[in-house]
């Protein structure tokens, strides 16, 4: 008797499924707060009081969704190779919102880039870039004279990572998102197994 093995159905996302329900929360209130906060401002300008909410679903979530589903069906050796140009393109793009041709200036910060009628911040491109830097770096890729419990063969090579996207940032300045990596990049250094004294 022949046993016929059940035929396995591809999903959409092969990964942990706490981490996309963290994402979904996490989400879910971002629009929530983004609704509540910019409904005035929504109706005073367009008379609409959805009109950032909408903006940001259009522009921003369902763009997410699709790059999201797409880099979950990615091997991991492909993010791999993947990450050293993305994060040396991220930084050319950081660079280039000091152009007078692309950069744009909202307030006193000029952290954005246009191109025809689109418009994106380098930065958030820059965010996912030093992720995928640092978690190369400091795991598949450690380099063997790289030592984590080390001052300087630790500390000072993931400082020197971080320290690009930042040092250009807070030239912009964005002090928000200068916040941000700090926590990220700290968070994934001691992830690594460095000490927390080298945050101290």
């Amino acid at each position: 008797m022949t046993v016929i093995p059940p035929v396995r159905r591809p999903r959409l996302f092969a990964g942990d499924c706490s981490f996309l329900v963290a994402v979904g929360i996490l989400t879910a209130l971002g629009l929530i707060f983004l609704s509540s906060a910019s409904a005035p401002l929504a109706f005073e300008r367009f008379h609409d009081r959805t009109a950032y909410l909408r903006h940001q679903v259009l522009s921003g979530l369902l763009p997410g969704l699709v790059l999201f589903a797409i880099g979950s069906r990615m091997r991991r050796s492909v993010l791999q190779r993947m990450a050293v140009p993305f994060f040396v393109g991220s930084l050319v793009l950081l660079l280039a919102v000091f152009l007078p041709a692309f950069g744009v200036t909202h307030g006193r910060t000029r952290s954005w880039i246009q191109l025809g009628p689109v418009t994106f911040q380098p930065a958030e491109i820059a965010k996912l870039g030093l992720i995928l830097a640092l978690a190369v770096f400091l795991t598949v890729r450690r380099p063997r004279w790289f030592d984590i419990h080390s001052w300087s063969r630790g500390l000072v090579p993931f400082a020197a990572i971080v320290g690009l996207p930042f040092a250009i940032i807070v030239l912009q300045p964005d002090v928000g998102t200068t916040v941000i990596i700090a926590a990220i990049s700290g968070a994934m250094y001691v992830a690594a197994g460095a000490p927390w004294g080298h945050l101290a």
